[in-house]
């Protein structure tokens, strides 16, 4: 069994170095690249893996052309070529691994492969080797055709019975308009049948018919025969001629199954189960029980207590019904899951905070690699005001200060239908910029073409199979300013109470989900001249409305509605940290509901609570509309984690003042 991915794939330096236009950018592998004109030839392989006869193989991958004059295509790969995973083929019409006899390339060709031709452009009988035009879909110079291609240990192709059978084209679909496809390659050991499978999208739905198929035993041969062995390199291929053309492989899952022949092999003859003792007349003395001649292995129905379950040998291999994704960014500074069938966690973590103040960072998911949202795209007018309404933050940096015993990070569920778009907002916060506040917003992509300003460079770190995203700020091109993470942990469940958390005016802990009694314990940290008091108090819904001791609900900006909060938290501990010290405490709530912190500054909850209107103190929520003047005093900082400002009107939007860190436990849960 053989699991391979992206990360699998090397780009080699053919032999006689010649140039292999192949590279990975970011996660992405970019076999041809735009900019890039002339005849190009690009290829990427795994280490050799065994591939015999019997052996099933599934593989599954996405794929993106941008065509530019006249593109040529790709392959998927498998072959035995002695060049190893430095093998490559001719430009052009040789999509890298046949022969492109017009420019005299007649030696550059991989041997021993079968090939799955993506083939982009209709070239005639002349232009190729073997004389044997590709079809075309009737959609000008884009050939848009699967081809399977059989090539022996000379590179000649193997033919059956029928050679016009090993190609079938699509007049409905357009491998060059820049849209993202997924294809999906199965064969099946057994049957020997090879199948191909297309569709539209970086997640869909794998199509229930075929696009292309082919037996091989019908052809008149066998994997073995075509790879000349029983091992094989897997991987990809492509190449431009004239006018330059991109081709990105964005994800890449494969996974070789062997055939099982032999449930049992430790006792494949249960009729002669005892040949050291062939007389049952004389059953040896010295060996009273012959019902159990070998103490040692008590259960030879089960002789092999290491691999107790031979039809899944392997725990480690992936669930095909519900794979875990991995992660790239497209040259456009997306994020992508990839290769993942449902929603995945990943971790966000900083790696240096902000050098140049506070940040906020956010996420905003788009329909498509071109930034599109609701039809608008990025160049069009209004095209913010329609996406970030849609945007969520992921948490904070708080610059200057050192909070390392808070331990900022966020967990984040990311949906494979997605391509997603990276900002921060500076001196303010998304909520604010929606209210018609302060905020900076730095957008990470260049499709938004911000002032001509790039601003974010991702890294891809191999050991972590993570990116790690770095900006530059204050313009100097250093990207050091801020450095962010995002890793996919292993089953890693979202934080209890941070549902709703990332979306406008949602720094609550959501306990709808749980009942009985649950625990907060608290991490409460003060750097702030003025004294401040945290309480929580109950909504009724994400608006934050609240009801009052008469039944009437009030919603924030309404009069009393500061009372009718703070009112609920009277009588409960007196959470208020000394200056430049952390308070850590437990409190328990129920469950059943959303709550929400407040914050008291320079006073009392008493004094809010009076009569007396004329004494009260400034009292900052989540919601702009209950604050002085709406803005925004409270920051998501990391998972149930939360910053308040404490001056009225923002103060120096550092959202310092008092932290607060909560982890939540129900309590009904523990046994």
């Amino acid at each position: 069994m053989a699991t391979l991915n992206l990360v699998s794939l090397t780009t080699g330096i053919p032999n006689g170095g010649r140039p292999n236009s192949a590279e990975f950018n970011n996660g992405t592998l970019l076999l041809t690249k735009v900019g890039e004109g002339g005849d190009n030839a690009g290829s990427a392989f795994s280490e050799q893996i065994g591939l015999k006869n019997d052996t099933s193989f599934n593989a599954q991958f996405q794929f993106q052309t941008s065509a530019v004059g006249e593109p040529e295509g790709f392959t998927f790969i498998i072959h035995n070529d002695p060049s190893g995973q430095a093998a490559l083929g001719g430009s052009a019409p040789g999509l890298g691994y046949r022969p492109f006899t017009l420019r005299g390339e007649d030696e550059f060709k991989i041997t021993n492969a079968l090939v799955i031709e993506f083939d982009t452009f209709s070239n005639t009988s002349g232009q190729l080797f073997d004389g044997i035009e590709d079809v075309d879909s009737g959609l000008g110079g884009g050939g848009n055709s699967i081809e399977i291609v059989l090539v022996d240990g000379d590179g000649n192709r193997i033919f059956g019975s029928a050679p016009g059978g090993f190609q079938t084209s699509f007049d409905d679909f357009d491998f060059n308009n820049g849209s993202v496809h997924t294809a999906w390659v199965d064969y099946d050991g057994l049957t020997q049948n090879l199948k191909v499978f297309l569709a539209t999208g970086s997640n869909p739905s794998k199509p229930l018919t075929e696009a292309f198929s082919l037996n091989l035993s019908e052809q008149g041969t066998s994997l073995e025969e075509i790879l000349g062995s029983a091992n094989a390199y897997v991987g990809f291929t492509a190449s431009t001629g004239g006018a330059p053309q991109s081709h990105q492989i964005l994800s890449f899952d494969f996974l070789s199954t062997p055939a099982i022949v032999d449930p049992d092999p430790i006792d494949p003859d249960p009729i002669a189960p005892d040949p050291i003792d062939p007389d049952p007349i004389d059953p040896d003395p010295i060996d009273p029980d012959p019902i159990d001649p070998d103490p040692i292995d008590p259960d030879p129905i089960n002789p092999d207590p290491i691999d107790p379950d031979p039809i899944n040998p392997d725990p480690i291999a992936p669930d095909p019904e519900n794979p875990p994704g991995t992660l790239a960014v497209t040259g456009e500074n997306l994020l992508k899951l990839n290769g993942a069938t449902e929603p995945k966690t990943a971790k966000f973590s900083t790696v240096k905070a902000s050098q140049t103040g506070a940040v906020e960072v956010g996420i905003l998911a788009v329909d498509n690699a071109g930034g599109t949202i609701d039809g608008v795209a990025p160049d069009s007018d209004g095209y913010i005001a329609t996406a970030l309404p849609k945007a969520k933050t992921i948490f904070s940096t708080l610059g200057d200060l050192d909070f390392q015993s808070l331990d900022f990070d966020r967990s984040l569920s990311l949906d494979p239908n997605s391509f997603y778009v990276l900002f921060v907002v500076q001196n303010g916060t998304i909520d604010s910029i929606l209210n018609g506040g302060s905020g900076n917003l730095i957008i990470g992509s260049p499709l938004f073409k911000q002032n001509s300003y790039q601003s974010l460079k991702p890294d891809f770190i191999d050991e972590l199979g993570a990116f790690e995203f770095s900006w530059d700020l204050n313009r100097d091109n250093k990207f050091d300013d801020f450095i962010f993470r995002i890793e996919l942990p292993t089953d890693q469940p979202l934080a209890l109470g941070s549902e709703l958390q990332g979306n406008p005016e949602s720094e609550v802990l959501d306990l709808r989900d749980l009942t009985g009694e649950v625990q907060l314990d608290l991490q409460v940290f003060r750097e702030a001249a003025n004294s401040n008091i945290l309480g929580f108090y109950r909504v009724e819904n994400t608006n934050g409305s609240v009801i009052d001791e008469f039944g009437n609900i009030l919603n924030p900006g309404d009069k009393g509605y500061a009372q009718a909060a703070v009112r609920q938290w009277s009588g409960q501990p007196l959470i208020a940290p000394e200056n430049g010290s952390t308070l850590s405490t437990r409190i328990s709530v129920s469950g059943g509901q959303i709550l929400v912190p407040f914050l008291i500054t320079n006073g009392t909850l008493e004094q809010i609570i009076d009569a007396s209107s004329s004494n009260d103190p400034a009292v900052f929520f989540p919601f702009l509309k209950a604050n002085p003047g709406s803005t925004d005093h409270v920051k998501l900082l990391g998972d149930n984690t939360f910053g308040f400002e404490d001056i009225v009107g923002g103060g120096d939007f550092d959202y310092d003042d008092l932290i607060v860190k909560i982890t939540v436990q129900s309590l009904s849960s523990i046994v």
